[in-house]
């Protein structure tokens, strides 16, 4: 029962510790992925600076930014990288403070305050990549009428021909945790009177199952946007990658998910088929239609192929996929089978 006493201040030991992680990790990370750069150019946003999977980062997305009117990136003029270290200073040595105390309200107050900084934080994060794609230059050599260049706060879009991702980097993460623990640690701090009586109402509450809790938590938070699960196509909206064509046709259409959880979709397994085989990129999945029309991916391994003149695809290829109970008499072939006859 007295150790229970001791739990708060470790969880806000731990929670501050996770906030000192922002000064030697990067908070967000934004990729952006192009058959020109193979290797991907990855922006790293810090607490009080920007840098990149190489140290011409910078140089290389204000060029490519200039030819469609979108400002240099500049990181000595924005203010935010100069206080934003000051803040996280003050936040730690609030923390400390609220150890010491060892009370609720101290416990809860940090808490409250670092959440509604955080929120801040990424409100000012999102103002400012609004402004980054929406204010132009009008005399910039291309130009899209009704075209806006603004990356995705937290997610992943297509700009012109770069695909953009935008997530949590290790920092944010942590400082996400520190959150959490700060949470943790006002919940635990309670009065020996309110501890005695839900030790007993819940003896199978103890610090082991805190801690089984709080790993749930990192872990889950640790693999959003690393998933790699399938998108449904958008019938008349999305553009086949490798054609530009309009996907319309729900009998034909093919999806094709990178190891880098990218995803590719085509209007025709031809299309996808002939991107594969230009651009040699590493796939963890493949996904077709069938052709019943209803819309439905599915793996490659788990259907058939027909070529016939009789399907007559969107690109002319004329191949088309069915489940097995489904497919047509005649000659089938699986995929690995498929690609071989590609030329």
């Amino acid at each position: 029962m007295e150790g229970k006493s001791h739990i708060s201040r470790v969880l806000m030991g731990i929670a501050l510790l996770c906030l000192g992680a922002v000064f030697v990790q990067p908070l967000w990370k934004i990729s952006l992925e192009a058959a020109q750069f193979p290797d991907g150019l990855e922006l790293y946003i810090w607490i009080d600076k920007i840098s990149g999977n190489n140290k011409y980062i910078i140089q290389n997305i204000n060029i490519l930014n200039h030819y469609i009117g979108m400002k240099p990136i500049h990181p000595d003029a924005i203010p935010e990288l100069k206080y934003f270290p000051w803040v996280a200073m003050g936040m730690l040595g609030l923390g400390l403070i609220a150890v010491l105390f060892n009370r609720r309200w101290s416990y809860l107050s940090w808490a409250i305050l670092m959440t509604s900084l955080g929120a801040l934080g990424i409100y000012d994060f999102y103002l400012w990549l609004y402004d980054y794609g929406h204010d132009l230059d009008p005399n910039a050599p291309i130009k899209i009428p009704g075209m806006v260049y603004m990356p995705p706060l937290f997610g992943e879009k297509d700009l012109l021909n770069f695909y953009v991702r935008s997530y949590p980097a290790w920092g944010g993460i942590l400082m996400g945790m520190a959150i959490i623990l700060a949470f943790s640690a006002y919940y635990f701090k309670k009065g020996k009177k309110t501890r005695e009586l839900n030790f007993e109402r819940d003896k199978s509450w103890n610090m082991q199952g805190t801690i089984k809790m709080l790993t749930g938590v990192f872990l889950v938070i640790c693999l959003i946007g690393c998933s790699s699960k399938p998108e449904p196509i958008r019938f008349g909206e999305d553009h086949c990658e490798y054609c530009k064509m309009g996907i319309v046709d729900k009998r034909f259409g093919a999806e094709l998910i990178t190891e880098k959880h990218r995803v590719y979709k085509f209007d025709a397994v031809e299309c996808l088929m002939d991107f594969m085989e230009e651009q040699k990129v590493e796939h963890d999945e493949i996904l077709v239609l069938p052709y019943d029309g209803l819309g439905q991916l599915y793996p490659v391994d788990s259907l058939v192929f027909a070529i016939s003149t009789a399907y007559k695809s969107p690109m002319g290829g004329n191949i088309a996929a069915f489940l097995p109970q489904n497919a047509p008499s005649g000659e089938q072939l699986k995929w690995e089978e498929l690609i071989r006859l590609a030329p």
